[in-house]
């Protein structure tokens, strides 16, 4: 694998901001916003020995269903190559739903950037494992839940190293259609959706009640 310089140069003239966007459901999980900052800082490091001062955008906040979406969620969003969306049961939830507009925004940003390329704007991550509803189910992922239940530490694994490198990987292929067919991040046409991806397939999960 090898990036190349002048589609990073490209990339910043352009106006793209970030290399991925990282998606996750906010959860009282220290595990999985560990994971995820973790996945940040790695992505970044990687990049960085092959371009100057790569950026991946992690918003650690929660949003809660039925808030306007943050304007600078929207323009951060736009102005990324990817979406790496880190799926466990909850991300489909939705008392999530901000996981699924993200999804959603940017399955549509890819339908104009990426007409006629074999390559998805989106990069799924199987922090746990469940069963993903067709036809999300048909988009290329990585599965990381076995090692993810097995240790507290999966980025010490062979498994977590050779996720970086795919996402990576994948970061430089879209750079390079992106430069190869003068694709702009498109910010007039980068609208955030109504509803969630998921809306149509994803009752809300089992509860416990409060007593």
């Amino acid at each position: 694998m090898s990036i190349d310089t002048q589609d990073w140069q490209w990339l910043h003239q352009a106006g793209y901001k970030n290399c991925c966007f990282i998606s996750y459901p906010r959860l009282r999980s220290p595990e999985l916003s560990g994971f995820a900052s973790r996945l940040q800082r790695d992505i970044e490091e990687e990049l960085g020995l092959w371009v100057s001062e790569p950026r991946v955008f992690l918003d650690e906040r929660y949003i809660a269903p039925g808030t306007m979406w943050p304007e600078s969620l929207r323009e951060n969003l736009c102005h990324s190559l990817c979406l790496v969306a880190i799926l466990v049961p909850q991300y489909l939830d939705p008392s999530h739903e901000w996981c699924g507009r993200e999804w959603a925004a940017m399955t549509h940003l890819g339908t104009i950037r990426l007409l006629g390329a074999n390559i998805n704007p989106i990069f799924p991550v199987f922090f746990r494992q469940f069963k993903l509803p067709s036809p999300f189910d048909e988009i290329q992922s990585y599965d990381l839940s076995k090692v993810a239940t097995k240790t507290k530490f999966p980025h010490r694994t062979v498994e977590y190293r050779r996720l970086v490198m795919g996402i990576v990987a994948h970061i430089a292929r879209l750079a390079s259609h992106m430069r190869g067919h003068e694709v702009s991040p498109l910010m007039n046409d980068c609208e955030f959706p109504e509803r969630s991806a998921f809306a149509a397939i994803a009752p809300a999960l089992p509860r416990f009640p409060r007593g």
